[in-house]
């Protein structure tokens, strides 16, 4: 018996009833190079909790400095040996604030780096990105593992283009009769970043995107084209670096009317006049989307889809257009009244059939 429970005891620990929590433990996740070019370098690394309990990521200290830091090295080797050839390629405190990673949370850091000594890839092939051991206290990771550090291979760099803003993606997220409503998301395709204030003082000169109802969708205007709408996309100082998105939603109200079969076609432009060095120098077809506003009845608001079957419950709310199951029957809500809606009513008609036993109507057309 005394064996038995020794035994039973040793496989609950193993299973982790009994076991000790084994604290927080961050990680480098991901690593991904947005942009390389001969004195810079572009990219994002994904931390993540692994561990089991939370991660401050400030380490309970009053200085950003002493907060969970990365730092990145252009290496020669990627098997964790030290080079006379290796360059740091900058590093960073990942939040100034109290960021707290619960378990198997993550948080990313996408910064730009300037190697003074230039980048190339050809002597060091190896971006490695590791949390700094001296900022991983009990609070932010008990367990520095292998994957605190990432190699990741630096591309071979071409000749800069600059930044290049264009519409990732349009979607309408609603349709009236008088109104619709959509986002556009806005990327930088480029290899340099992209200021969306144009550097400007006035926020109405700042990056901006325009839309309209368009007859046609192969770019040529129509008179029947109508504006739906255009907003400036950020009257603050917003960078895009390379790789990364902003998404602007917005409605807008067309006084003259919807209508899908008449325009067919939403186009979203970011608009020329307000695309400079410092935000776009690819203006390209790109940075115009045609998305279908689909015909709907009624109109686009009002269409509701599902995968699957509906379920229909009772109800003793009497709203005129509501349906209800009893139980016994479907009923529809109509003209102050519940109706029946597997029997015939009573003023229909059996001139394109006769009425069967169970109340529908069974069709007299040919039969074989």
């Amino acid at each position: 018996m005394k064996i038995f429970i020794k035994i039973l005891i040793l496989l609950l620990c193993t299973n982790g009833l009994f076991s000790q929590t084994s604290g927080p433990d961050l990680v480098i996740d991901a690593v991904e190079i947005t942009a390389c070019s001969e004195t810079s370098i572009s990219y994002s690394a994904t931390i993540k909790n692994v561990g089991d309990e939370e991660s401050l990521l400030n380490n309970n200290q009053s200085t950003c400095s002493s907060n969970v830091s990365i730092q990145a090295y252009l290496r020669v080797n990627n098997d964790g040996s030290g080079s006379s050839g290796d360059k740091p390629a900058g590093g960073t405190v990942i939040s100034c604030g109290q960021i707290i990673l619960q378990p198997g949370e993550s948080t990313v850091k996408s910064f730009t780096s300037t190697v003074s000594s230039g980048i190339d890839p050809s002597a060091t092939p190896y971006l490695e990105i590791f949390l700094i051991p001296s900022r991983l206290t009990d609070f932010s990771d008990v367990n520095i593992d292998d994957n605190n550090s990432g190699f990741t291979n630096v591309p071979s760099k071409g000749t800069t283009t600059g930044p290049d803003l264009v519409i990732d993606a349009v979607e309408i997220t609603a349709c009236s009769e008088t109104s619709i409503s959509y986002s556009a998301t806005i990327k930088n395709v480029g290899d340099e970043e992209s200021l969306l204030n144009n550097n400007q003082s006035t926020c109405s000169s700042n990056v901006s995107i325009q839309a309209y109802l368009r007859v046609n969708n192969d770019g040529s205007g129509d008179s029947g084209d109508r504006p739906a709408g255009g907003t400036v996309i950020s009257c603050g100082q917003i960078i895009l670096q390379p790789g990364e998105s902003t998404v602007r939603s917005f409605t807008s109200t067309v006084s003259s009317g919807i209508d899908p079969s008449a325009t067919p076609y939403l186009e979203i432009f970011l608009i020329p006049s307000r695309l400079t060095d410092f935000s776009d120098v690819n203006i390209d077809d790109n940075n115009s989307g045609f998305t279908n506003v689909q015909s709907k009845e009624p109109l686009c608001n009002q269409l509701h889809e599902v995968e699957g079957a509906i379920r229909v419950e009772n109800t003793n709310c009497e709203i005129e257009g509501s349906i209800r199951f009893t139980g016994q029957d479907f009923e529809g809500y109509m003209n102050g009244q519940w109706h029946s809606l597997t029997s015939s009513p009573s003023n229909l008609t059996a001139s394109s059939g006769t009425t069967k036993s169970n109340g529908l109507l069974e069709d007299q057309g040919s039969k074989e």
